[in-house]
């Protein structure tokens, strides 16, 4: 994802505003090395990691509103586009952007405002002729959207021999938790399974829908398959 802030030169000759291109994937390797990053800690640092670090907060928060701001902007230049338009092809435009910021929020542990923008995608789609579909697609895909969804999902993997059958629930914070193993082929050891289950709870999730609501907590089952 290619998202632009703008850039404010002081010299005489380089004096306004210019617009500087920044990737998402590039603010967010700057992250802390956390769990997940947390915006919500006003003192102190924040702990909940895997590895033994520690966020600087204010690190994190600055990286947090460079992106927010940026997504905002892309908001607004689709809103700019198309209006108000509930046409599919304009619609799905429309929502990605607001999907982008809810995921980005979402991410650094903005639970209120991300769960306020997903709702408000969930609640215009369900009153359009289409929505139905868009929102399995969106909310209920049979893998879960792990977030950010701007690099590669790392439960989809390329099909093999070699599986692990795995359950768990996506909270509506996006957690993952309740991780059991159901099956796996032959070969599969048990530190790949454990691997497996650490990736799930250090990953952070797109909510999901159940029953048309954002549920408190959705139970999934993905077949992980292994790849050497």
């Amino acid at each position: 994802a290619v998202i632009l802030r703008n850039r404010l030169y002081s010299s005489p000759e380089l004096r306004g505003l210019e617009m500087e291109i920044v990737r998402a994937s590039d603010l967010f390797r700057q992250r802390p090395k956390t769990r997940w990053i947390s915006v919500g800690e006003e003192s102190g640092e924040y702990t909940g990691t895997t590895s033994g670090y520690r966020a600087a907060p204010d690190k994190a928060r600055a990286a947090y509103q460079v992106g927010r701001e940026s997504y905002r902007r892309i908001i607004a230049y689709d809103e700019m586009a198309f209006g108000s338009s509930t046409e599919e092809t304009a619609l799905r435009s429309r929502l990605d952007a607001y999907l982008q910021l809810a995921d980005w929020d979402l991410l650094y542990s903005a639970n209120r405002e991300a769960l306020d923008q997903y709702e408000g995608v969930r609640a215009l789609l369900t009153t359009t002729d289409f929505g139905e579909p868009l929102i399995a697609e969106i909310f209920a895909p049979p893998i879960p959207i792990v977030l950010p969804t701007f690099l590669p999902n790392p439960l989809e993997t390329p099909a093999s021999a070699r599986y692990i059958d795995v359950g768990f629930e996506v909270t509506r914070f996006g957690e993952g938790r309740r991780v059991e193993v159901l099956g796996a082929s032959p070969d599969v050891s048990d530190a790949a399974e454990d691997e497996l289950a650490t990736l799930i709870k250090g990953s952070r999730f797109r909510p999901r829908i159940t029953d048309g609501e954002l549920a408190r907590a959705s139970p999934v089952v993905v077949r992980y398959y292994l790849n050497d």
